[in-house]
């Protein structure tokens, strides 16, 4: 098999020219890296990401925020066996919420010429992302949190109807007699702090800002943090919803440690359904993400736009989240 330093001295070049040129660094000049990918050919040269993904095979890349996440390790775990059971490779990249990466992401995977690309994101300026970059007729779906959030209509955009789940919870709780419910989230989470507050004059609460708290921090920190600071409310609350799981159970850590009993003193209701949910000690009811379904609706239009090309139909999707009753909520 050839190696990197035949090809370097066929083309006069150093090798690391040759091994930028093979990974398409912007910093050769196409004149060279076309000289060098002919030679390259011509030994019969497989790079490493041409062993793992032969060049017949087609490629879908995930742009995804981060993998910290309960959620979006679900989500990409149904993606990526949806996507092999049908007999494709798939690539994987984080954007780390950051909406320059994303167009970042997309610009190098259209440039690579992937057959297809799940953009799954939390940047409400989405549009804005599309209309800056070039999809090269690339199919391209969006999986997005907010139902009416994100309007791009020349690409296809699976949505889940945050409003709806978040007025299930508020709902079950007004039913079991709550009238005063706190709020605990963090700053990614904040479309649905806006969310809930909007929600609470339908049934006719008013916001409390002593228990209303979005942290600095993340997952279960944050929701600890949050919980220990609206247990120094005077008047206590009697409900909590968490902006998802993470934050629901670091929130009964501060609950337990202050002798207060859930769901006897505190009711809480979480988002997401993350794997744990279930198994805790005491069940945390939560609103369950049609996570599966997402992944399969989305893998299966992408793959549709990928073999018929010629289908120009957009499809907008919403999809809507259910109310899991476990044990951490009960009457007042």
């Amino acid at each position: 098999m050839a190696t990197l330093k035949e090809i370097s001295l066929l083309a006069n070049v150093s090798i690391s020219t040759v091994s930028k040129a093979l990974n398409g660094s912007d910093e050769i000049s196409e004149s060279t890296r076309n000289e060098i990918l002919q030679i390259a050919k011509s030994l019969n040269y497989k790079t490493k990401e041409q062993k793992i993904i032969p060049s017949n095979e087609k490629t879908i890349a995930v742009i995804c925020p981060e993998l910290n996440s309960n959620y979006y390790a679900q989500l990409l775990n149904h993606i990526n066996e949806y996507i092999i059971s049908k007999g494709y490779y798939s690539m994987l990249a984080l954007s780390f919420f950051s909406a320059a990466k994303e167009a970042e992401l997309l610009k190098e995977f259209i440039r690579k010429s992937v057959d297809g690309i799940l953009l799954i994101t939390e940047n409400k300026h989405a549009a804005e992302l599309f209309h800056q970059t070039k999809t090269n007729h690339t199919p391209i779906v969006i999986i997005a949190n907010s139902a009416g959030e994100i309007d791009i209509p020349e690409h296809d955009v699976i949505q889940i109807d945050e409003e709806y789940g978040i007025d299930l919870a508020i709902q079950h709780l007004v039913e079991l007699g709550h009238r005063k419910i706190a709020y605990a989230g963090d700053l990614l989470s904040e479309s649905r702090y806006h969310i809930y507050s909007s929600l609470l004059g339908k049934y006719g609460l008013h916001e409390n800002k002593e228990y209303t708290i979005t942290s600095a921090l993340r997952f279960e920190e944050a929701g600890y943090q949050a919980m220990n600071e609206i247990l120094l409310a005077k008047e206590k609350p009697t409900a909590l919803f968490a902006a998802y799981d993470d934050i629901a159970i670091g929130a009964m850590k501060a609950i337990y440690e202050k002798k207060f009993a859930i769901p006897e003193a505190i009711s809480i209701v979480g988002f997401d359904n993350i794997f744990v949910s279930p198994y805790l000690p005491i069940g945390l009811t939560t609103i369950s993400n049609p996570i599966k379904e997402m992944a399969r609706t989305s893998c299966t239009i992408l793959l549709s736009k990928m073999k018929h090309p010629e289908n120009t139909v957009v499809q907008h999707v919403t999809l809507k989240p259910g109310l899991i009753i476990r044990d951490s909520t009960a009457p007042v």
